[in-house]
């Protein structure tokens, strides 16, 4: 069986992956619940909502799709900052029964 190739988290974050790739289930109960806490602002959300809207019209200057791509790869990594926060604490729940 062949692994699949993961997706890109974004532009110029090949590096990102592999290290975040050799985290899993590394991460202290402790740091996976703080990485739980993570996420946008309310400020930031408004925003991602207003260029992904203006996007879809084809509104943005390019300046702005920069930032909206910005936030999507930030997105990305945030995702994947939770997934392995995920593991890590159902590793831990495994090792304690």
């Amino acid at each position: 069986m062949s692994k699949r190739e993961p997706k890109p988290l974004g532009p110029g974050t090949s590096v990102l992956r592999r290290l975040l790739d050799n985290w899993k289930g590394k991460m202290s109960p402790a740091l996976a619940k703080h990485v739980l806490t993570l996420g946008f602002s309310e400020a930031d959300q408004e925003r991602m909502a207003d260029l992904a809207e203006r996007n879809q019209d084809g509104l943005l200057s390019r300046e702005e799709h920069d930032e909206l791509m910005e936030y999507v790869t930030a997105g990305h990594i945030l995702s994947r900052l939770h997934s392995q926060a995920h593991i890590a604490l159902g590793a831990a729940r495994k090792a304690k029964a």
